[in-house]
């Protein structure tokens, strides 16, 4: 699997001079399989960026976590949900069903999503379900060498909210979407249970524990280390930034990962458009641009 972060901010989109180095597009993930099977996960800004870097057709999966608007602002603004010549297959949470709809009601984009060009295929998903995914040519009936296993699990944010884990390519990647853990004592349980035998997971971490807001629904980075260490993750990557995280601080919070001791994970701040690659276990950063 390739990996390639395309929004890292939460809550808006913030593109300011101290924001250009990590990036501020909001919540967005590409996911590429090694037969090409093209996963988003989450909606935000930054589908926008990346649908203007894809193909005159082809077949997408866009994968929701939740309604909140840094997550699924950038679906209409998508380049191949306008296009005849692309399917683009949308998961959303059962309770979210017709979002889209709503969407438009709420007089928020001027055209229902059902007029736009693209085809769009609806699935409803929930928490506990997995569902698989084959590459658009050739044989449909999945198998481990050839397809993609996405699992469903539960997140804690107000409202209700979705995370996905990835298996293909004989590796293993975890989005969280938003989550928090809260002071709960079985909170650092939970979160440890999301990590266990990933290769690589994007996680929430807009806060640290000196800014933590309890029942925002977001968690303190330090936090996913303990929960990393608990699970044996191998790699963390923290994203969901606060938008008023600059880069300065941002770039402080990677020398204080890279040179702790004693993580169980390795771990640095997302960059959009950063990219890793995730195959038969192994994990290495590819070479980025901006």
């Amino acid at each position: 699997m390739k990996i390639t972060m395309r929004g890292v901010r939460g809550g808006i989109a913030s593109p300011t001079p101290d924001t250009a180095i990590y990036g501020g597009n909001t919540a967005c993930v590409e996911v590429r399989t090694a037969n090409g099977i093209l996963l988003f996960l989450d909606a935000g800004t930054g589908l926008r960026e990346a649908g203007e870097q894809l193909p005159a057709s082809g077949e997408a999966h866009v994968c929701v976590t939740h309604a909140h608007m840094d997550h699924f602002l950038g679906l209409w603004f998508f380049k191949p949900v306008h296009s005849p010549d692309w399917t683009t297959h949308l998961y959303l949470p059962d309770w979210l069903a017709d979002l889209p709809e709503r969407f438009f009601q709420c007089g928020l984009f001027p055209v229902p999503l059902d007029q736009l060009a693209g085809k769009i295929i609806r699935h409803p998903v929930s928490a506990g379900e997995a569902f698989h995914l084959m590459p658009q040519s050739g044989p449909q009936i999945w198998d481990e060498e050839s397809g993609a296993r996405v699992e469903v699990f539960a997140t804690q944010h107000p409202g209700g909210a979705l995370g996905y884990r990835v298996q293909a390519d004989k590796a293993a990647f975890v989005y969280t979407g938003d989550h928090e853990i809260t002071p709960d004592p079985e909170a650092l349980a939970r979160a440890a249970a999301m990590l266990r035998d990933t290769d690589l997971a994007v996680v929430d971490a807009q806060y640290s524990r000196k800014d933590y807001q309890p029942g925002y629904g977001h968690s303190a980075w330090e936090d996913w280390l303990d929960a990393a260490e608990l699970a044996g993750a191998r790699r963390l990557l923290f994203s969901h930034h606060d938008p008023a995280r600059s880069d300065a601080e941002l770039a402080a919070l990677d020398t204080l990962l890279q040179g702790a001791e004693g993580n169980a994970a390795w771990a640095r701040a997302a960059k959009d458009r950063q990219c890793f690659t995730l195959a038969d276990g192994v994990i290495g950063e590819c070479n980025f641009t901006r």
